[in-house]
């Protein structure tokens, strides 16, 4: 006669390490939404969108659509103007925010900076600002019409975006608060152009990190370095296009942005690295990439890459060191989830701080520990893939034990406790109800679904009372599966810190 089997104890990986289109045998894959881990492995809601002091306290008129801190501690702000292709230039203050005028554009502006002024190009003639007047006026000399500008080894460089769509071009060069050289364009003794030949495809985007100008083509990828004689010499030629002009996001000396193929690509200008792999269904899926726009998120344990696709409406994270996620806002007047509201970010030097700027002209700052998008709910909820336990057979799930932040006592819930309630704030994006249970205190839910079968009514996560330490709650006796999808939904404002959720199972002999 064989020895009894013994129940098994193993983690539920509730991680935000979203994923589509890997296993359709296996089910659904994982989904996260709205969530982050910290370095103890320890899950939490994405950070919220604190209020800030920079600027007026009910924001500006008009949708933000870039933000630019100087390395001196100015905050500028560009919002979209009275008809299309309007931009208009604030400077943000302490509380307030002055407007200096506007200019004309095509393409979502980039922005970049001298000792003397900003400057921005977006596909049509590029703009200056100067520092001491606060003037806003076209770029002299006659610069190319480009979609990027940058500065580098003390010139400015522009892409042509509607003529020579191959080229790129050059300054002379000007230092400290000089702008002469800057608009000198057509001096063939000290500015001029390059092409970039290692492919015949047009320049998109052109940025820099060091010493290297790096071009993105929409087949290709090359570098280039200062040189003596040429003033600009190739350094480097990789296959790997751009398909999303304004979602090149720079961390430290690598890039990353999405190519031709729609993979998310990191590199240092030498290697590359696809690692989009998780979620290369979801990049398929997407009606246009073309608008999307990205940036760099860091704050605290949080790193993280963050592409926001409008048309789709839709927000891609990558956390390093966390795997995939989505971002989402949530709207309590339509019941439902909208667009991440974030529409520009700067990083601001002299305060660490994320500042954003919103569609509806406000702007705040991304901050850890804040539970709420400037006062409106960031629900969240985190799902697995289906977990078979690495057998066909039939488990029997003796208990599930969730760890979580200020709880001093353990708890044991059993379904007749349950009170059915159709939550609509905790519609999951594809619109499918995840019905939550009523609670007295702050609570989260957990909830499952066997072998692609509706979902369970939800078990109530209470957070405990204010001041209360960590708790483990037990749920028993949750029947009998081949293979289980756990998900675990956020609802409140409150701090929800998932520390780790373990399942108690027996293998039955079949």
């Amino acid at each position: 006669m064989p020895p009894p089997v013994r129940p098994v104890q193993e983690a539920i990986p509730f991680v935000p390490d979203q994923a589509s289109g890997l296993d359709v045998l296996r089910g659904a894959s994982p989904s996260a939404i709205n969530v982050i881990i910290d370095r103890n492995g320890t899950v939490r809601r994405r950070p919220g969108i604190d209020t800030t002091t920079i600027g007026p306290e009910d924001g500006l008129a008009d949708e933000i659509i870039g933000l630019h801190s100087t390395a001196t501690g100015r905050n500028y702000a560009l919002s979209v103007g009275s008809f299309p292709g309007k931009v208009e230039v604030h400077e943000l203050f302490e509380g307030s925010s002055a407007a200096y005028g506007s200019f004309l554009g095509k393409t979502r502006p980039v922005i970049t900076e001298t000792e003397a002024m900003l400057v921005i190009a977006s596909s049509l003639d590029p703009e200056k600002v100067l520092f001491d007047t606060n003037e806003v006026d076209a770029l002299e000399g006659s610069p190319p019409s480009g979609s990027h500008v940058i500065t580098n080894s003390s010139r400015l460089l522009l892409n042509d975006a509607i003529t020579d769509k191959t080229r790129v071009f050059f300054s002379a060069p000007a230092l400290g608060t000089s702008i002469t050289g800057h608009e000198t364009w057509n001096d063939p003794l000290t500015s001029g152009s390059f092409v970039a030949e290692g492919a015949i495809d047009p320049v998109v985007a052109i940025t820099q990190n060091s010493n290297e100008v790096w071009v993105f083509g929409t087949q290709s990828l090359q570098t280039f370095q200062t040189d003596a004689t040429l003033v600009y010499v190739s350094q480097a030629t990789m296959e790997f296009g751009c398909a999303t002009p304004f979602g090149i996001i720079k961390r430290d000396q690598e890039f990353a942005w999405l190519d031709d193929k729609r993979r998310f690509i990191r590199s240092d200008g030498r290697d590359a690295e696809p690692f989009s792999q998780p979620i290369q269904q979801t990049l398929e899926e997407l009606e246009r990439v073309d608008d999307c726009f990205g940036y760099r998120v860091v704050t605290g344990p949080i790193d993280a890459y963050v592409w926001s696709f409008p048309t789709d409406g839709r927000s891609l994270v990558y956390q390093v060191g966390g795997g995939w996620s989505t971002w989402m806002s949530y709207d309590d007047g339509l019941a439902n989830w909208v667009p991440l509201v974030v529409t520009a970010h700067t990083f601001v030097l002299n305060s660490n701080d994320n500042l954003v700027g919103l569609a509806d002209g406000r702007l705040g700052v991304l901050r850890n520990g804040v539970n709420t998008d400037l006062g409106a709910r960031i629900p969240a909820y985190i799902e697995t893939g289906f977990i078979d336990r690495g057998s066909d057979s039939r488990k029997n799930c003796i208990a599930v034990r969730v760890a979580l932040r200020r709880g001093n006592t353990p708890a044991v819930i059993s379904p007749a406790e349950v009170v059915d309630y159709a939550g609509p704030e905790c519609q999951t994006p594809s619109g499918t109800p995840d019905d939550v249970s009523v609670a007295e205190e702050p609570f989260g839910t957990l909830t499952y679904r066997d072998d692609e079968g509706a979902w369970r009514t939800p078990f109530p996560l209470s957070l405990g009372k204010s001041g209360d330490r960590q708790i483990v709650i037990t749920i028993r006796s949750l029947g009998i599966y081949q293979r289980r999808q756990w998900r675990i939904t956020f609802h409140g404002t409150s701090d929800f810190v998932l520390a780790g959720v373990t399942e108690e199972y027996l293998v039955l002999n079949n």
